[in-house]
């Protein structure tokens, strides 16, 4: 199986494995997300899969902006892939509101956020509704894609 999967292996994935969830646009890779992906890892048994779910090229344009995003979502499948951190990359095609459903759904153990992360009590709610377990990173750090396309004036 490819590390980057369809809706069926995310299924599947949920049946056969315990799971850390991670969700967002992971627009422009920086040296955050490989901390972030890297204190995930270390908080969590060898056995637990990492998804990382990315958002769409029109979600993240809902969201972010007409010039966003700078890398279209299949670039960004495929440098994540690389991260000896994730396990698998699915990615969303549906709205960012969607994605309660999709957790409720598939009940993943773990739900992975930054510190500061502005959906925090609702992901919070989520998990804990499920009986899982939200793991908050502490943000170390002053990246975010957000900033770095800001500096280079894109």
């Amino acid at each position: 199986m490819s590390k980057i999967i369809n809706d069926k292996d995310v299924i599947k994935i949920f049946k056969e494995h315990e799971v850390v969830l991670i969700t967002g646009s992971f627009d422009v890779l920086h040296l955050g997300h490989l901390r972030f992906f890297s204190s995930v890892k270390t908080q969590i048994s060898n056995d637990v899969k990492v998804l990382l779910v990315i958002l769409s090229d029109n979600e993240i344009q809902r969201r972010k902006g007409t010039n966003r995003p700078i890398f279209n979502q299949d670039e960004r499948a495929e440098a994540l892939s690389h991260l000896e951190t994730i396990d698998y990359i699915h990615k969303w095609q549906s709205s960012w509101e969607d994605l309660r459903k999709f957790v409720v759904e598939m009940q993943p153990e773990y739900l992975a956020v930054v510190e500061g992360d502005p959906g925090i009590v609702n992901k919070k709610e989520v998990i804990e509704s499920i009986g899982g377990k939200l793991i908050i990173v502490k943000k170390t750090d002053d990246f975010s894609s957000s900033g770095i396309i800001q500096k280079l004036g894109l």
